[in-house]
């Protein structure tokens, strides 16, 4: 390439190749390469021609040493040429001189040619620039063998300059410094690396992307819908069971709220259920019929002494379901026996299934009597406390069972058995003279539930009792494996010292219990005490629901 050319014409890519053909730092923008490429150009025909004139002496000595000397001459110099370097280590050589080239660019190290060298460069040069020069002599006949001599020695230097691959042809003096390239190098590589990390980010994220596309994720578990509240319409003017100060083991008929059973598989059948009419009666003489319908099938409880057994009786409205165990509290069961506070009497005859229990009560008189019959046949007084001991509390129609069916006859039928003198149906005494007994929420949000944490034994049974003690008025239903085994006492009893199975057994039939107790109570409107130590348990379960 000729200085004469315009560079500017030149695109960057063609500049850059240019300077590093020269071995010449490449960075900037295309004003600086062309004034470097410029400049270099420059210094190369100023070398040309310095070269040119040595290398005609030579030239001159050279055809003189040949036609004396003959082929010992040329033997001499064939000895004299540089050997040639192999391709491999000519790359590397070329590569070691770009990577110094790159790595101290404000102070380029100087390329030093051999004699050779500069004379296959200077033929390149004046092939390049002059191609019309005509050669040195054409009278003598003794210069033409020097020539042909001399350009066949070029060709074989510029073969072996291929071979080589010489990256720069120009010799660099002291008094030249790159200052130009050092303004642009950081801008240039900051650039660079910045590209390259975005792309190394790009592929990170895109290497991760793909993982996470072959391990899928679960799939996300909707919770499932909530089921409707279990809570039947009824007319809550007349006397009927009540669907709320019940126990929760205890299935009422949604259509008479008159009959009703207690659920008896697992470990229900060891567990009483209860339920208080929605009327109770503070004066008069009144009376309500039970008929024990059906025995329930409790074949898997084995050895248990009375697995069907009713209570019928009166209790105050803010007893517990367990009749006959509290105080205020008023029952006679199958077994013959009539009870108050787990004080247990024989008192009339045992009944079963098919039986029909008549329940009386005066509150005119001044002892407040209780009467029982059986298929219209009376037992005798079973109960006559003061009127005081009452605390003027009213008392309510209240049945308790363990594994029989009932149904209750409050007035809504004929009777079954003609009731003694002076005593009407409980549902036929007026709406001002009866007490009605506790209302459940109106909606779910009204509705409370505490939930007991703690360690085993640090006292979460006795508080929530005391709690529930303190607030009667809020009809709270404790559920726990405690609470179960309370309702399996036996004759007043508890069950653990009238139990002759593993007791561990019981206690895994009571945790099932308490899992279906806590479905039903998700769907009612009530008040609850959570009083379990294996809560997660529960809640898992409740997820279920």
């Amino acid at each position: 390439m000729s200085a004469s050319m315009d560079l500017s014409k030149l695109k960057v890519v063609e500049l850059r190749a240019e300077l590093s053909s020269r071995g010449l730092d490449t960075k900037g923008n295309k004003a600086v390469l062309v004034d470097r490429l410029k400049e270099a150009l420059d210094r190369e025909a100023v070398q040309g021609e310095e070269e040119e004139e040595e290398g005609g002496g030579r030239e001159v000595e050279a055809a003189e040493d040949e036609l004396l000397w003959g082929d010992e001459g040329e033997e001499e110099e064939e000895e004299e040429l540089p050997p040639k370097i192999s391709q491999n280590e000519s790359e590397l050589e070329a590569d070691s001189q770009m990577d110094t080239s790159y790595e101290e660019e404000a102070k380029p190290v100087p390329v030093i040619k051999t004699e050779p060298e500069l004379e296959a460069e200077k033929q390149k040069t004046q092939k390049v620039e002059e191609p019309t020069q005509a050669p040195v002599s054409d009278s003598s006949p003794k210069d033409v063998k020097p020539e042909i001599k001399q350009e066949s020695v070029t060709k074989e230097e510029n073969k072996d300059q291929m071979d080589v691959k010489v990256v720069s042809t120009e010799i660099k003096t002291e008094k030249e410094p790159e200052v130009i390239e050092v303004k642009d190098e950081p801008e240039e590589k900051i650039v660079v690396d910045t590209k390259d990390e975005n792309r190394d980010r790009r592929d990170r994220e895109e290497r991760r992307g793909e993982k996470r596309r072959r391990s899928p994720s679960p799939p996300r578990r909707r919770s499932p819908p909530r089921k409707p509240d279990d809570e039947p319409d009824y007319d809550d003017t007349g006397v009927i069971l009540s669907w709320y100060d019940s126990d929760l083991n205890l299935v009422i008929d949604k259509e008479s709220f008159a009959s009703a059973a207690p659920m008896f598989d697992h470990g229900f059948g060891y567990i009483w259920a209860g339920a208080r009419a929605t009327y109770g009666f503070q004066k008069g003489k009144v009376f309500f019929e039970v008929r024990l319908i059906e025995n329930c099938d409790v074949s898997h409880l084995g050895d248990e002494p009375t697995p069907h057994v009713v209570r019928v009786g009166w209790s105050a409205g803010d007893t517990s379901m367990q009749l006959g165990e509290e105080p205020l509290s008023y029952g006679y069961g199958g077994t013959g026996k009539a009870s108050t506070d787990c004080k247990f009497k024989d008192y009339g005859k045992s009944f079963c299934v098919g039986d029909v229990v008549g329940a009386l009560l005066d509150l005119d008189s001044d002892a407040v009597t209780m009467i029982f019959t059986i298929n219209g046949e009376t037992q005798g007084v079973a109960f006559s406390i003061n009127r005081s001991e009452l605390q003027d509390k009213a008392l309510f129609p209240h049945i308790l069972s363990k594994n029989t069916k009932f149904r209750c006859n409050f007035g809504n039928e004929d009777s079954w058995f003609p009731p003694p003198d002076g005593y009407t149906f409980v549902s036929h005494i007026a709406a001002d003279q009866r007490v009605s007994g506790p209302k459940r929420p109106e909606k779910r949000e009204d509705c409370e539930i505490i939930m007991m944490c703690g360690l085993p034994g640090c006292g979460k049974t006795t508080w929530a009792n005391e709690y529930y003690a303190k607030h009667l008025d809020k009809k709270y239903n404790i559920l726990g494996t405690n609470n179960l085994i309370d309702k399996m006492k036996m004759m007043g009893l508890p069950r653990k010292r009238n139990y002759a199975g593993r007791w561990d057994v019981l206690i895994d039939k009571c945790t099932k219990c308490l899992v279906k107790l806590l479905e039903v109570a998700s769907r009612r409107r009530r008040n609850y005490i959570l009083d379990q130590v294996i809560v997660a348990l529960f809640l898992f379960y409740l997820a279920k629901i």
